[in-house]
Order: structure tokens, then C-alpha cells, then sequence
């Protein structure tokens, strides 16, 4: 097959990873730094809670106190976007939105990266990894749907950053960046 156009048959994957992760850091820019959004709709509001508890409680943080009258943490939601939003705002003396933030767009920016990794190992082929990853960045199969369209405006990928932006689905797009690591990861073995 011959090479994707723009991507030589053996390309350097350091110099691939860092134009997709520009590409991306282009497209979510203003999500680095971000501090509070008008998005009222948003579940950010929860992850940011639950962070900014954990900042304050560490390490006695087995008691989440603010919902349904008190539950175990671990009850409270998925706990790796808020537990790495209180590792984020600590280390980096920032508040725990602005963590959220940064957290989400990094995660959107390394996931077609990941993406291109994996596809790489496990298919030998750079050139349609790239164009695997490239795809991700751009496009959004989920706009298909006239409703959704209908709310991005646009049948590009902002899908993606929608659902952070818009809903705070920061979590399920922290998985799904991770997800391609995991098995670039397991791929190896």
C-alpha cells in the first residue's frame, strides 16, 4: 500500500506524536486555561467538588460529607479525574477548576497521540496510524446524528470538546484517552 499522503513510509514517531498533540493543543487552546465556564448544565461542578475535598481532607477523605447526606468516596464517582485534579491543583498551586481544565485538555491532546502509538505497534503501518489519528483529532462520527449536528453547527470534531466544554464529560474523555495507552501497553507484550 502506498504511504498515507504527507506521511513518509518510515516517519519518526517522536516528530508524529508532537504534530498531533499540537494539532490538538491548537484546536483546545483556550481549555489550558480555563478557569470557571458558564456551562450551568455541566457535571464539572461535581469532579471540581470532589477534588477540591480531597485537597482540603487529605488524607481523611474515606467520608464524602456533600452528597445524599454523606457516602463513602469512593461512592461519590469515578475517581481519577478528581483525584488528579487535587494532585494538579496542589502541585501546581492552582485552584481545582482551573486543574479540571488542564487536566481535560491535556487528556485531549494526548489521546489521538495514543492512538497513533498504539495503531503503530500493532500494525507496523505509521502512515495509516497517523491517518487513524488525525481522523480522531478532526472528525466526529457521533454528528451523524442530525440532533447532535444540529448542536455543534459544524461536522468537524468538536463533538469531542463539546463534551468536555459543554457537559463536563472529563472522566469519560480522560478513559477514552487512555485507553489507547493501555493497549499500546499490552500490545508490547
Amino acid at each position: 500500500m502506498p504511504p498515507v499522503a504527507g506521511v513518509p513510509r518510515r516517519c519518526n514517531p517522536a516528530l508524529a506524536c508532537a504534530g498531533l498533540f499540537t494539532l490538538n493543543a491548537v484546536i483546545c487552546w483556550p481549555l489550558f486555561g480555563a478557569g470557571y465556564l458558564d456551562n450551568f448544565q455541566s457535571n464539572e461542578g461535581t469532579f471540581t467538588a470532589i477534588g477540591r475535598f480531597l485537597l482540603q481532607n487529605f488524607p481523611h477523605t474515606g467520608w464524602f460529607p456533600w452528597f445524599d447526606g454523606g457516602i463513602p468516596l469512593e461512592n461519590a464517582y469515578l475517581p481519577l479525574a478528581p483525584a488528579l485534579v487535587a494532585l494538579a491543583s496542589f502541585a501546581f498551586r492552582c485552584s481545582p477548576t482551573h486543574a479540571l481544565h488542564f487536566l481535560a485538555a491535556l487528556a485531549y491532546c494526548l489521546g489521538p497521540m495514543f492512538l497513533f502509538l498504539f495503531a503503530r505497534r500493532a500494525s507496523g503501518r505509521p502512515g495509516p496510524a497517523f491517518a487513524a489519528a488525525i481522523a480522531w483529532s478532526l472528525l466526529s462520527p457521533s454528528v451523524l446524528v442530525p440532533k447532535i449536528l444540529a448542536d455543534t453547527g459544524t461536522a468537524w470534531g468538536s463533538r469531542r470538546l463539546q463534551t468536555i466544554v459543554f457537559y463536563g464529560e472529563v472522566p469519560h474523555n480522560f478513559a477514552l484517552s487512555l485507553l489507547p495507552l493501555a493497549l499500546f501497553v499490552l500490545a508490547g507484550y
